[in-house]
């Protein structure tokens, strides 16, 4: 079965393309300590829409900061980067994003920062607009993100459950038998950490990223080559990405994978996205199955489980739609093809029978903190009011299972 989709898919990641980093950009990667020895820290983090959120402090000021291990450096919002005592360097380089837009940026050496009580020093980082994340986040406020640079100065052990980080000097204070659940990265490029999986027997390198809300992501080459194995179903849909730097509208193809491996892991029939990237991505959909554990000094991260992967299935309205958080309005944001109806972007009126046509952006925020849950996940049914053509049009929504294991 081929059915197409039109839709929105937000990618909130930041990539360095190995191509734009030079000497001085190298030289910001790999500087700075932790000043504290001998320690083990704990704090807790919000998980908002599958990202990590952790506070820390610069200048006796707190931030809110996204836990991204996909991320080479550390990166701050331009709009609160006046208030941070830092070195600026002689130097701006011009990064890329994951869409391969790309954007001068200035590179600093931020002299303090503290995550808990330990005491990171002369970490490198840049100064970069994340507008683009925040209107993805639409309510969470977002200061930066805390890079693959800081994070590999210490071994972070992240409890998705519990909603808690554990950081130390020591391995042993987090695992105490490092045999357990060991898994050997791969290709170790500018701090990124890569995993070996298999999709249908199909190996790829995928880089190992907690700034990826999603499960897992693959690229057209290896969709192409699994596409022609016997009763292998597909979604295909139109959608637009935002990254660093730029936003895009491109295809993507939906897909429920009999067999997948990691090391000695091996689940089955789970959905997984296909797209046209340069970087295959796990993220923490996947991770948060686990008590994860990450040792960049050894080259080791260790996946300790802590609930069941169960089976997965594409079961959705033939219709999405989400929050614009600049109109503060509620749109249409993916729609069937062969549906001519419904249009990208038409701006919903009523969902069952509450007006949602004249928020402002808190009441946006709270209705949709409130009820996103339950609209796509606890009804099979819903009735919306559309504006068709300035005229109130209702239409009755009903579940349907797309993609079968």
């Amino acid at each position: 079965m081929n059915q197409k989709f039109l839709g929105v898919m937000l990618i909130s990641i930041l990539i360095i393309s190995c191509n734009t980093v030079k000497k001085a950009v190298a030289t910001t990667i790999s500087q700075g300590n932790v000043v504290t020895q001998n320690y083990k820290e704990e704090i807790t983090f919000d998980y908002y829409q599958k990202f990590i959120f952790v506070s820390l402090t610069i200048n006796e000021k707190d931030y809110q900061f996204i836990y991204d291990t996909g991320n080479v450096l550390t990166a701050i919002d331009d709009d609160v980067a006046g208030e941070i005592v830092a070195d600026y360097k002689d130097f701006s380089a011009r990064l890329k994003d994951a869409n391969d837009g790309s954007r001068n940026t200035e590179l600093i050496t931020v002299k303090k920062i503290n995550i808990g009580n330990i005491e990171f020093e002369n970490i490198g980082a840049q100064i970069t607009d994340l507008s683009a994340i925040s209107e993805s986040l639409g309510c969470k406020e977002i200061h930066g993100v805390i890079g693959s640079n800081l994070i590999r100065k210490a071994k972070w052990q992240i409890d998705y459950k519990n909603k808690t980080i554990v950081f130390s000097d020591h391995l042993e204070s987090l695992i105490p038998n490092t045999n357990d659940y060991s898994i050997n990265t791969v290709g170790l490029d500018f701090n990124q950490m890569k995993l070996e999986v298999k999709l249908n027997n199909e190996s790829l390198n995928y880089l190992l990223d907690t700034g990826y809300n999603g499960f897992i992501k693959s690229n057209l080459e290896t969709f192409k080559k699994i596409k022609n194995q016997e009763n292998f179903d597909y979604l295909e849909s139109y959608n637009i990405g935002f990254s660093a730097f730029s936003k895009n509208i491109d295809t993507t193809y939906y897909s429920s994978i009999k067999n997948i491996s990691l090391n000695t892991i091996n689940f089955q029939n789970q959905i997984v996205n296909f797209r046209r990237t340069k970087i295959p991505l796990i993220g923490n959909r996947f991770l948060e199955h686990y008590l994860f554990t990450i040792d960049w000094n050894t080259k080791k991260i260790y996946l300790a489980p802590v609930k069941k992967m169960k089976e997965d299935f594409f079961r959705k309205f033939e219709i999405a739609f989400g929050p614009n958080y600049k109109t503060n309005t509620i749109n249409i944001t993916r729609v069937l093809s062969n549906n001519n109806e419904l249009t990208l972007g038409t701006k919903l009126l009523k969902i069952n029978n509450i007006d949602v046509s004249k928020f402002n952006k808190d009441e946006l925020c709270e209705f949709w903190k409130k009820h996103e849950y339950a609209l796509f996940n606890n009804f099979d049914k819903l009735s919306i009011e559309i504006s068709n053509n300035g005229t109130p049009k209702e239409i009755e929504l009903v579940k349907k299972e797309f993609l079968k294991s």
